[in-house]
């Protein structure tokens, strides 16, 4: 049986190969799926799904997979939140702080951060001189790879545990210091402030 091609097509189109009138077709559904993923009630639909996945992922005991859709809900309700700032802005708040809180619970759990290192985050403490002495010392701060500075002879490492970001440096200063009692040496404040990261600002 003979098949019919659609008609109202450009002559062009209606004498090409029938893999590029599928080519066609592929596109403008391609775009349709593209318009229904930036549709906020599809966003939202989808951080859900993902966040009833992670329960379901706990539930059954595999905490590896209930991480990975956590960090994915986390990151659609950014987006949404994102492109959507005003569309349930309370509920899409609260419903993300939730999902970061067990994604939080679960990194800590699966990725402890290890003994003689700090976390990095909001109020790091700021002890002493150290602070301003690390900005001076921040422009002669060398790259060294895969996390590694060296800054005047000391090797500072930055780490990524779960979603959380750990920091540590060799010198006497942070290693009797600084890791027991949660504050980096100017060592750690000059990379943290040469590669502007939040905690130094």
């Amino acid at each position: 049986m003979k098949r019919e091609l659609p008609t109202g097509l450009p002559e062009e189109v209606m004498k090409a190969p029938l893999v590029t009138i599928l080519c066609l077709s592929a596109a403008v559904c391609g775009s349709g799926a593209a318009e229904t993923a930036a549709d906020p009630a599809a966003l939202n639909r989808e951080a859900y799904l993902l966040g009833q996945n992670a329960r379901q992922a706990e539930l059954s005991g595999d905490r590896d997979q209930a991480f990975e859709y956590w960090r994915r809900a986390v990151s659609s309700y950014a987006r949404l939140r994102g492109e959507f700032p005003d569309w349930n802005p309370v509920g899409v708040a609260a419903r993300r702080a939730s999902a970061r809180a067990s994604l939080e619970r679960l990194s800590a759990e699966l990725y402890p951060i290890p003994e003689g290192y700090i976390e990095l985050g909001p109020g790091l403490t700021r002890e002493g001189k150290r602070y301003n002495v690390g900005k001076a010392l921040a422009p002669s701060v060398k790259p060294l790879g895969e996390g590694r500075y060296e800054v005047k002879g000391f090797t500072v490492t930055l780490s990524e545990f779960g979603v959380r970001s750990a920091v540590a440096c060799d010198c006497p200063d942070f290693k009797y210091r600084g890791a027991k009692f949660g504050f980096p040496c100017k060592h750690i404040w000059a990379v943290l402030i040469s590669l502007g990261r939040p905690e130094a600002r």
